[in-house]
């Protein structure tokens, strides 16, 4: 073969396995990333709860805590993220001394999640701050980024409560505000956040979105390199990043819950966080729960050594 037509030969093999990749790993990657960190329907509010079928068992108490909240008087806060960003949340100040801080999950709503963790927590003698997380119902943005920009929203959301005289706060996170709390958590002022709580959550975003390739029977060995360069252009935010290691510095109690039935984040995840959590640390493996409903699924006595343990850390001095 004359040596021009090896050179040819070679340049369209390169070309044609260019347009491969570009077609068949770059694109969808490139979408796929887009279409999971955008925003969820335009419309729907923080006191919107759809409920997804595997939790009808439960609707029935999100809906009561729902009613409950609906006819107590509350505020709407706000704050600015670092890449200026409004971010929206409602707050039921009931003059208590303690506060929790509610931060919902990968395109859900606060209501949805915690509708019956605020009543509860309202009849516990807590204040409530229901936040709505970047990209999701009221607050600004048009991408979300897998709890990695939300951690750092979640830490100015405890300043913005000691600015209003909070003292001893809880911050409680489910799914990927559970992951977005892990990450944070060596980010909040012990001085005045006493307690963390993670229900579901996950390992890093980087994981969480292989199982979903992989459930999707996509190429996630190809299409994760390419997901997370994009990320870090794209987003500022690398999916890399693992709860761990923000657990393994953190010095704040921290309560771990996860459903055994759980079918979207793997109850081996908030395994893997609590032994890299560094402080005073409990864990609860809810059985037959599915996802977010770890606490909802609870019995009474698990429920209770939950609320005590959250209770016996805001009551300590640091």
């Amino acid at each position: 073969m004359p040596a021009t037509s090896a050179v040819v030969t070679v340049l369209w093999a390169v070309f044609g396995i260019a347009m491969f990749y570009l077609v068949f790993i770059f694109a969808p990657s490139l979408v796929g990333l887009i279409g999971m960190f955008s925003r969820i329907e335009e419309g729907r509010t923080s006191f919107d709860a759809p409920v997804k079928d595997y939790m009808t068992k439960y609707s029935g108490m999100i809906e009561e805590g729902r009613s409950y909240l609906l006819g107590l008087r509350y505020e709407k806060a706000a704050i600015g993220s670092s890449d200026g960003l409004t971010l929206c949340g409602f707050y039921f100040d009931r003059q208590a001394e303690k506060t929790v801080l509610l931060v919902h999950g990968y395109h859900a709503t606060a209501m949805v999640n915690f509708a019956w963790h605020a009543m509860e927590f309202i009849k516990r003698g807590y204040n409530v701050l229901m936040i709505c997380q970047r990209a999701h119902c009221e607050s600004g943005g048009r991408f979300c980024s897998m709890g990695i920009r939300e951690s750092e929203d979640a830490a100015r959301w405890t300043e913005y409560l000691k600015g209003r005289g909070c003292r001893k706060i809880a911050v409680y996170g489910i799914s990927m505000g559970a992951a977005c709390v892990g990450l944070a958590s060596d980010q909040f002022d012990s001085g005045s956040v006493k307690a963390l709580v993670m229900d579901c959550g996950f390992v890093s975003p980087y994981s969480q979105i292989k199982r979903e390739l992989r459930r999707r029977h996509l190429p996630a060995f190809a299409m994760l390199p390419v997901m997370s360069v994009l990320s870090k252009i794209i987003f500022r935010a690398d999916i890399r990043k693992k709860a761990a290691d923000s657990l393994k510095k953190c010095s704040i109690p921290v309560c771990f819950i996860h459903g055994e039935a759980d079918m979207t984040v793997a109850p081996g995840d908030s395994g893997k966080n609590y032994e890299s959590c560094a402080s005073e640390k409990q864990i609860y493996m809810i059985k037959d729960a599915p996802h977010t409903a770890g606490l909802l699924g609870a019995d009474n006595e698990t429920k209770e050594k939950i609320f005590g343990f959250i209770e016996s850390c805001m009551q300590k001095e640091k």
